[in-house]
């Protein structure tokens, strides 16, 4: 199915939905054990198996960022597999701003936050998602980011819901 995406920055007081704000408060208990969240020291299966169908990982390879893993819902709501991909082949309409956002997370080992809509043309709906990008301390720079979204019929422009145009 065609589809038509979007991204924004958004700060992390300003998500809403529970699977990002999950992940988020998983993220900040890992971040006051540690001082900073280690790859070595999260267990994703054991801590947040809920949230795994709604996460994907990202890593910063010599070529640029990669989806390294996707959760099934993730997949679901794509409509198509993106894992192992290139970001800008992954996601091509948001990879730049999505981009910018990483490397600002992994730089300053602070978690984002992301909203964004994906407008399924022959449908005539739109996902409206957001997501906590949570940075990874590794050798190689990763973020897990926990997506969260809900479904709108376009019965009118989307523009006029979009509190962060």
């Amino acid at each position: 199915m065609e589809s038509n995406e979007e991204f924004h920055a958004i700060p992390v007081d300003a998500l809403t939905l529970p699977a990002p704000l999950a992940g988020l408060r998983w993220w900040r208990a890992k971040l006051a054990a540690h001082g900073v969240v280690r790859r070595a020291d999260v267990e994703p299966l054991l801590e947040i198996p809920r949230l795994l169908a709604q996460a994907m990982l990202f890593a910063r390879e010599p070529a640029g960022w990669c989806v390294r893993l996707v959760g099934t819902e993730v997949d679901r709501q794509l409509g198509r597999k993106v894992a192992g991909l290139e970001l800008v082949d992954a996601l091509p309409e948001m990879a730049a701003a999505l981009i910018g956002t990483l490397d600002h997370a992994t730089t300053e080992c602070r978690a984002a936050g992301a909203a964004g809509t994906v407008r399924f043309l022959a449908a005539s709906e739109a996902l409206s998602w957001q997501a906590a990008l949570l940075p990874l301390d590794h050798p190689v720079p990763r973020v897990l980011a926990v997506l969260g979204w809900t479904v709108a019929m376009l019965e009118e422009p989307l523009e006029a819901r979009w509190p962060y145009a």
